[in-house]
């Protein structure tokens, strides 16, 4: 029988296999829906006996506000709002929170009561830890005021920990409320409603953005983080009862009850491996020998095509290398060949993606300080750079006060703007088709290298270069300064058109900031000097603004060298001191205050280079340094300052350093750090120095109970707040109160 009459019959078999099994599957899903209807009509009446005891809660939470509303207690309270200090009203406010304990104690699956002031937004609770932990309910109280209702039933999530909240605005039946009661529901009040019937199913409470507020489990597994099918709130119009209706998804089925009068839903669900045990087992038969017979059928298929692979043995010829052993199976060699080449390939293009751009710039950089060599030109020609043809220009864009930048911005901004800038200097050239290349110096100075065609001429990059200036003054919170560099041909001299430009910004002495500056604009006599000085002066700068001494001073001995290595005149190099001690102190000194305390005739006196050294270093490298480190402090002292005074001023209040820091615009890095260094502490030990001094004013001065004191200091619980207070004054607080009583005594008598 040949091969081709083999396949015709396995075809016909597996179509008789696939049939068969999709009369399986119909008659399967037939069952599964009888079973299930099954499981609906038996679940109905325990969701809507749970959704009525639901209802009976809040209802009995009204009951207790009525009768809150008429005792002694709260009358009192709410006469004396709003409080002008503790001290005066703590006895008002203990009976309140008293009385709002006993109605605790009479609701089921109340933990907390909170009293929320409207006016000032103070806070009383019977439970301070659990009010603390849930954040004040800041956010259940907003959307609550959104609303316009007099009561409110909430779900939320504070600190990971799911909460169910239930808020009744005070006075009823009045439409200007003087503040809210604030319940806290239980999070397991569900469960103990369900073992209260002894249920044993799987139920789930979902508020109105369909999120799980409590559940039940019979095996005890987490259902909480369980994620429903937003389809089981599409109602079927086929169902009966529009606010019930059940759905099969993600291997559960689940039954979802809506009630009428509430947002919340109530789900039964159960795992169908379960509900469908028996009819599951017979359909994982039928599915597993369907899977058999169709295995089956390709293997036969497989070998009857066997035949007419035989001309795959010289194809794997060509390609197999006679140095590897001769595969058995031929398109296993074939596809191990192809991948080879690939994974190759792919290797290669990956590693040139990474370490070209990298290396195109750590080489710009090198001709640019050193200069281009015959070699150098060879590898312009590999790295693509197109220079060297048609005249060019260098210039260097430098954001104008550095200084103000980096005391602003982060790090993370700074590299926006870099990467901005760059953007912008490449649209405007290639808008106006000149070629070229641009490079980050560093995060405030670009360098570019562009070519004049004879397509374009000066005009053209002088109105490209306007445009760049313009663009990120307007765009940009800073402006630019671009020194450009005069005209060449020879590339071997693009370091010298590189270091006109770098001359060219210093020239923003005289004509100001903001500005595009060009070489050929101002007189300038031909240094005598070789390019080295200016990596010293760069390097004198670069340890300034690191305050790093040493290594500043070691950049400015390399200046001895000079004189040995160049044949210079005395005038010409007093001349240079003069002007990089000048351009130091407007480096680092906006205000110019310590250029004027600088004499220059006292400079022009210094007679030797060795002397000339000595007076930079200590007039100059010193002076800079320290005026950097005195404002360093002073901006710490301004900040603890800040900080010091938020604190005293709300010591009775749940303070966090990150929200005091958002309060105040502080960066948080430097909260801390400034309290460590005027004041030797963090913010959390402060915070502790000044809230145990104030308890002990309130031990020596009022009868309040440590309990009391716990609460309005946001300790957990009294026994907390008596250690923390014996580790630091020494005393227990009982014993601190008796022996300030006992000296109040002797001094009387």
């Amino acid at each position: 029988m040949s091969s081709r009459k083999i396949r015709s019959i396995l075809m016909i078999f597996l179509i008789s296999v696939v049939g068969t099994s999709l009369l399986s599957l119909v008659l399967y899903n037939i069952s599964t829906e009888i079973i299930k209807h099954q499981i609906e009509q038996q679940t109905r009446s325990s969701l809507i006996n749970l959704s009525s005891r639901v209802s009976n809660l809040q209802d009995r939470i009204s009951q207790s506000v009525i009768d809150l509303q008429n005792t002694q207690e709260y009358q009192l309270f709410i006469k004396s709002l709003p409080f002008k200090d503790y001290e005066s009203s703590a006895l008002v406010i203990l009976n309140f929170v008293n009385q709002l304990r006993t109605m605790t104690a009479s609701l089921d699956y109340v933990d907390n009561i909170t009293f929320y002031n409207v006016e000032n937004g103070k806070e009383y609770a019977t439970n301070g830890v659990m009010n603390a932990q849930f954040q004040e309910f800041r956010d259940e109280i907003a959307k609550f005021e959104t609303l316009g209702a007099s009561q409110a039933l909430f779900d939320t999530y504070n600190n990971g920990s799911p909460s169910v909240v239930y808020i009744q605005a005070l006075p009823l039946f009045q439409p200007k409320p003087q503040g809210y009661l604030i319940f806290h529901y239980n999070a397991h009040f569900l469960r103990g409603l369900l073992q209260n019937e002894q249920v044993d199913s799987n139920y789930l409470i979902v508020n109105e953005e369909h999120q799980i507020v409590d559940s039940y489990s019979i095996d005890g597994t987490p259902t909480r983080s369980m994620q429903l099918p937003e389809t089981l709130w599409q109602h079927s119009e086929s169902t009966a009862d529009s606010n019930l209706h059940s759905l099969s998804a993600q291997g559960n089925f689940y039954i979802l009850h809506h009630p009428v009068n509430q947002k919340w839903s109530y789900i039964y669900f159960v795992k169908e491996s379960l509900a469908l045990a028996p009819i599951i087992e017979l359909r994982n038969i039928v599915l597993l020998s369907t899977v058999i017979l169709i295995v089956f059928s390709l293997v036969m298929y497989a070998l009857s095509i066997n035949l007419s692979w035989r001309g795959w043995n010289k194809i794997s010829e060509l390609i197999a290398d006679s140095r590897d052993m001769r595969s058995k199976d031929d398109f296993d060699l074939l596809f191990h060949k192809i991948q080879g080449l690939m994974q190759n390939h792919n290797q290669l293009e990956h590693r040139m993606n990474v370490i070209l751009p990298e290396a195109k710039e750590a080489f710009l950089r090198n001709i640019l300080e050193k200069g281009c060599g015959k070699q150098d030109l060879v590898k312009m020609k590999q790295y693509n750079i197109s220079l060297g043809s048609n005249p060019y220009r260098c210039f260097c864009v430098e954001a104008d006060d550095y200084k103000a930048l980096k005391e602003l911005y982060t790090e993370t901004d700074m590299s926006r703007f870099e990467y901005g800038i760059i953007c912008v200097i490449r649209e405007v050239m290639g808008e106006a088709n000149i070629s070229g290349f641009v490079i980050a110096e560093n995060q405030t100075r670009f360098v570019g290298i562009y070519e004049l065609d004879k397509k374009t001429d000066d005009t053209t990059l002088d109105d490209g270069l306007a445009k760049i200036k313009s663009f990120i003054s307007e765009y940009f919170p800073f402006s630019v300064s671009i020194g450009v560099s005069q005209a060449r041909s020879d590339i071997s001299h693009i370091h010298l058109s590189y270091h006109e430009a770098l001359e060219s910004l210093k020239q923003k002495l005289i004509a100001g900031s903001n500005q595009v500056i060009y070489f050929n604009d101002f007189t300038r006599k031909e240094t005598p000097f070789s390019p080295d000085v200016y990596e010293i002066e760069h390097d004198i700068v670069r340890q300034i603004r690191e305050k790093n001494r040493e290594f500043a001073y070691t950049a400015l001995d390399r200046l001895i060298g000079i004189k040995k290595a160049e044949n210079i005149d005395y005038r010409s190099l007093q001349n240079y001191l003069v002007n990089m001690t000048l351009f130091l102190f407007q480096e680092f000194t906006a205000d110019h205050r310590l250029i004027s305390q600088i004499s220059i005739s006292e400079m022009v006196q210094l007679a030797t280079l060795e002397e000339w050294t000595e007076w930079i270093r200590t007039h100059c490298i010193d002076s800079l340094i320290d005026d950097m480190i005195q404002s360093e402090r002073k901006q710490y002292e301004q900040i603890s300052e800040k900080l010091v005074q938020h604190m005293e001023n709300h010591l009775e209040q749940d303070l966090r350093l990150n929200e005091v820091c958002k309060q105040l615009g502080i960066p948080l890095h430097l909260a801390n750090l400034a309290l460590k260094e005027v004041h030797g502490v963090t913010f959390a030990e402060y915070l502790l120095q000044r809230r145990i001094e104030l308890s002990k004013k309130w031990l020596r001065e009022t009868q309040m109970s440590l309990d009391e004191i716990s609460n309005f200091l946001f300790y957990s619980n009294a026994q907390n707040f008596s250690r923390a207070f014996k580790k630091y004054v020494g005393l227990p607080p009982g014993h601190y109160r008796k022996q300030h009583q006992t000296l109040t005594e002797e001094s009387s008598v």
